[in-house]
This record gives structure tokens, C-alpha cells and sequence, in this order.
């Protein structure tokens, strides 16, 4: 996968994370939005094949209106290959 794909691990983390959260409170998961990073580091032009990706999604920030930040990192044999903070938004 080239490294730009690392975002899209990132946002599907994300969803899990959301996913859950609604499912731990009862209440049926959701669509959300990516709005976006101002930047998205990543330290390899491709992450190598077959292997073992740990992604670490971390809330920041929450509004009550649905607009959420969250500190996203991507690593492979505990060496950091991306990282970036992630804005979404889930209407509520």
C-alpha cells in the first residue's frame, strides 16, 4: 500500500472507535465525514507487504455538535510510520 493510504486506516480506526461507542450506549452507529488533516506525516513511501499495521486512534476533542478531533498514529514492529491529527464530523 502506498503511504498516502495510511490516512484511510486512520478513518476507518476512527469509525470502529465511533461504532463501538454507540454500540456500548445502546444506540445505533452512524455516518460520520473526514473533513480533513493539516498535515500527514509519514515516514515511508509504501508500508512494506504482509505486514503487521497497529493503529492508535486517540480523541482530542469533542463538540456536542458532532465536530471531533482526533491524534492518529500508524506503526509497524513499534517503530512510528505515520502520524496525524484527523478531523471528522458526525451529524447528530
Amino acid at each position: 500500500m502506498p503511504g498516502w493510504f495510511g490516512l484511510e486506516l486512520m478513518a476507518q480506526s476512527i469509525a470502529a472507535y465511533s461504532g463501538s461507542r454507540h454500540q456500548q450506549q445502546g444506540r445505533v452507529p452512524r455516518a460520520g465525514y473526514l473533513l480533513g488533516t493539516r498535515q500527514y506525516a509519514c515516514a515511508v513511501a509504501a508500508f512494506p507487504a504482509g505486514a503487521l499495521l497497529e493503529v492508535e486512534v486517540c480523541l482530542q476533542y469533542a463538540d456536542p455538535g458532532g465536530l471531533s478531533a482526533f491524534d492518529c498514529g500508524l506503526r509497524c514492529d513499534g517503530a512510528e510510520l505515520a502520524h496525524a491529527i484527523l478531523k471528522v464530523f458526525e451529524p447528530r
